[in-house]
């Protein structure tokens, strides 16, 4: 039996927790971090649930008494709910996964038995022992761990943040499954959902962890280099290869290649794909002497590779054989419910990397806002409109406004959501048109304030041309020049 060290100063949760674990764990219990790093220095143990918020040494300073381990026990943390802020701050600590309060005992079950194969992984891996399949890992931990024979440690681990009823819960489920194989996976989605994400996750949670996770963007290689790229060249191949050039694939030995945006690549470079999924062989060019592979492979698109075949851009062969496994990765869009939990992680997440102390938040109208947002960019598009408010969020205030944001976000909700007494009387009508205006003219006087009545320099701060700020003054004020 696995054993459980259960880390948290309030007695009857321990206790309780024992109380509903112990029919499939050995477990143990300590009141606070430094009786659990006396009991680790005489017990080993598989997976420690710890609370965060305790003392005198608190969750985040346990993490790093865990460092030195080696390997160290992965780590899952408590918290309250919502405080997302300070479960980034453990992920970047090491904490394999975080789960909020109240707890969900199921969902914490699948964690700690995600976080025993892991440790299980971790000892095979510093042991010298082979992996097999059967024991594929079901999650990374950040840990900085020592592994012998030469095995790199593995990176942050990739962590998929939605609500118990959204479809990443399924689509993450499928993953683990995938992963445990060698099949090719085909990973299809708009741009901004998070592909290279689930190829990442795939890798490290295959028996190929160990191994090299080579990413290729291949819409940002010349066609005319794509081909060397991918599998190499040989001295004097063509004008100007004065050495040996290892192509991805060899990188990738004995570990996954994550060919990104396969719709891009050119007829020619598809046929000796081809021949690599079909062989496991590569040439490079220039070469004669086929070289044998073991690698995995996964590719995405966002474009339709079906509506490609027909207009004779894209091989049907080829599209059959990467498409053994197909991963569809919903829009943003289409799981709203996930929205509020990454709007607060990213928010959290930006005011961390950014040295901002202050924690922020949005407002209740500018959340609404947000929801009702389509979201084109999905996941990218948000995390970038996270750091954009958090960055230019003034410094004496804490909470983000709707008129703080972009005006794109306000185009989007009924009309029924955006009355605000701050800027429209309530005795008034409401249309989204008039909204949209007292928005922008707000933004450009605020500008013009702060640039001391510059133009140049307004429209600077704006991220606009001078043209565009003079066009705008103009459809506002006709009689400004």
């Amino acid at each position: 039996m696995s054993k459980l060290l259960i880390v948290d100063d309030e007695k009857n949760t321990r206790e309780a927790l024992k109380e509903l674990l112990q029919d499939s764990w050995d477990v143990y219990l300590a009141a606070n971090a430094n009786d659990a790093c006396l009991l680790l220095r005489k017990e080993s143990v598989d997976v420690v649930l710890t609370d965060l918020r305790m003392s005198p040494m608190d969750g985040l300073q346990f993490l790093d008494k865990l460092h030195p381990l080696s390997p160290a026990p992965p780590c899952i943390v408590m918290t309250a709910y919502g405080d997302i802020e300070t479960a980034v701050k453990a992920m970047k600590r090491g904490a394999f996964d975080f789960i909020s309060k109240p707890l969900d005992l199921e969902r914490l079950r699948v964690m700690l038995r995600q976080a025993a194969n892991e440790n299980k992984r971790l000892h095979a891996i510093g042991n010298g022992k082979s992996f097999t399949r059967d024991e594929g890992t079901k999650a990374v931990v950040s840990t900085p761990i020592v592994l012998q024979n030469n095995a790199k440690p593995l990176p942050s681990q990739w962590n998929f943040l939605c609500a118990p009823d959204s479809p990443l819960v399924a689509l993450k489920q499928k993953s683990a499954l995938v992963a445990k194989s060698n099949a090719s996976v085909l990973l299809q989605g708009e741009t901004g959902t998070g592909k290279e994400i689930f190829a990442n996750w795939i890798h490290y949670h295959s028996p190929r962890a160990s191994g090299p996770m080579v990413t290729v963007h291949c819409a940002a290689l010349p066609e005319n280099l794509l081909e060397s790229e991918l599998f190499g060249h040989e001295r004097g191949a063509f004008t100007g290869a004065m050495n040996r050039h290892v192509g991805y694939f060899e990188r990738a030995q004995h570990g996954t290649i994550f060919l990104d945006e396969i719709g891009e690549i050119n007829l020619q470079t598809q046929v000796k794909l081809l021949r690599f999924i079909e062989t496991l062989q590569i040439e490079r060019v220039g070469g004669t002497e086929p070289m044998t592979l073991d690698v995995r492979l996964i590719t995405a698109t966002h474009r339709p590779l079906e509506a490609m075949i027909q207009e004779g851009s894209f091989r049907e062969d080829l599209y059959y054989r990467l498409n053994v496994i197909k991963l569809q990765i919903p829009a943003l869009r289409d799981r709203p419910m996930d929205i509020p939990i990454l709007l607060d992680f990213y928010l959290q997440k930006a005011c961390y990397d950014n040295g901002i102390a202050e924690k922020l938040s949005f407002s209740s109208e500018a959340l609404d806002a947000l929801q009702h947002y389509f979201w084109p960019g999905n996941i990218r598009e948000l995390r970038h409109t996270c750091e954009s408010a958090a960055i230019l969020m003034p410094e004496d205030r804490n909470l983000i406004h709707l008129n703080d944001l972009d005006t794109k976000f306000v185009t989007q909700l009924p009309v029924s959501n955006i009355i605000s007494p701050k800027l429209v009387p309530v005795s008034s009508p409401i249309y989204l048109e008039d909204h949209q205006e007292k928005l922008t003219q707000q933004k450009l006087q605020k500008a013009l304030e702060k640039a001391k009545g510059n133009k140049t320099l307004a429209a600077k701060q704006l991220g606009i041309s001078r043209r565009t700020l003079y066009r705008k003054m103009r459809m506002l004020h006709p009689s400004s020049s």
